[in-house]
């Protein structure tokens, strides 16, 4: 299997037990309210970034320039930090902790992703400094993005 594959694989795996699990322990409904939530954030923040020339997807299929296993596999990543930091946290502080460590997990991986050839991230002054070839601002949007998703989605479902 080829890196692409792999993360494509992985990512829709990853989404499904996301999903599979929100279904069975909130219930069909919810599950799909937080993950319809995570996907409707995720993409926009994706397109905005495509456009603005500060990400490049390399993987297939794409929606307006953003590779949809990378959308599936932040919705799982996302859930799963999310109902993981509600074992330890009350529901206050669970989507600050969920975005730590949905962050924590995007730091050790996207290099991965970058080194691989499944995106890249063009050169701009915007885009430095970079960890691992990931500009700072990638992490800086995870925090954000997953705080905003779980802290919406947690009050939905």
């Amino acid at each position: 299997m080829t890196p692409s594959e792999q993360f494509s694989a992985g990512s829709l795996a990853l989404a499904a037990v996301a999903v599979a699990h929100g279904a069975i322990t909130w219930g069909p409904v919810a599950a799909a309210t937080f993950a319809g939530v995570a996907l409707a954030l995720a993409f926009v923040a994706e397109v905005a970034v495509v456009a603005l020339g500060l990400l490049d997807h390399h993987t297939s299929p794409k929606i307006a320039g953003v590779a949809v296993p990378a959308l599936l596999g932040w919705v799982g990543v996302t859930y799963l930090s999310y109902r993981a930091v509600l074992l330890v946290v009350g529901p206050d502080l669970a989507p600050v902790a969920a975005a730590v460590l949905a962050t924590a997990f995007d730091v050790a991986t996207d290099p991965r992703g970058v080194a691989d050839g499944l995106w890249s991230y063009p050169e701009s002054r915007l885009s430095e400094p970079r960890y691992r070839g990931v500009p700072w601002w990638n992490f800086a949007g995870w925090l954000v993005l997953v705080t905003a998703v779980t802290w919406l989605g947690g009050r939905l479902v």
